[in-house]
């Protein structure tokens, strides 16, 4: 069952695109793909850091503190934009 919450997303992307259904889905298609590509890069970064770790390399503090903040703020974007449309 849909809650009343997604219920009201749902209204709402709709209401961006004017009414146009098909169009609010090819938005969220749109968007889906972009977090998608933005979750990979995270991915990649977590296992970059793992490696290092594994092989005994110590990342800078100032490097550590750059992936932390990044990975942070691409978090917080996320919350703070539900929908990006």
């Amino acid at each position: 069952m849909i809650s009343n919450r997604s219920e009201t997303a749902i209204d709402e992307i709709v209401a961006r695109c004017n009414g146009d259904v098909h169009g609010a889905l090819k938005a969220l298609l749109l968007v889906n793909e972009q977090l998608e590509a933005e979750l990979q890069q995270l991915y990649a970064k977590i296992v970059a850091v793992q490696a290092e770790a594994t092989c005994g390399l110590r990342l800078a503090s100032r490097q550590r503190s750059s992936i932390t903040r990044a990975f942070s703020a691409s978090i917080e974007s996320k919350r703070g934009s539900r929908f990006l449309i």
